[in-house]
């Protein structure tokens, strides 16, 4: 698989992941007569909290098999 390969599929996971990762926090000043009042709005995201620990966790444990892959690969094997 090609460099350029890769980088596309990673940029393309991350944009996706990102997509569910959207906790907004405005803040908006109204003016009423001469007072200002300031509301703030809150959007939740898609996932819940402890869907995005899950998918963390999930990316973590994989991340550390591709290492481990890799160090086995190169490492383990060019001993033997």
């Amino acid at each position: 698989m090609s460099v350029v390969r890769t980088v596309a599929y990673f940029t393309f996971a991350a944009i996706l992941i990102g997509g569910f990762f959207t906790d907004v926090e405005a803040r908006r000043k109204v003016l009423q007569g001469r007072r200002t009042i300031t509301r703030e709005y809150y959007s939740q995201s898609v996932l819940p909290p402890w869907a995005k620990l899950l998918l963390i966790g999930i990316a973590i444990l994989f991340g550390a098999a591709i290492v481990y892959g890799i160090l086995w690969k190169f490492l383990i094997n060019d001993l033997q």
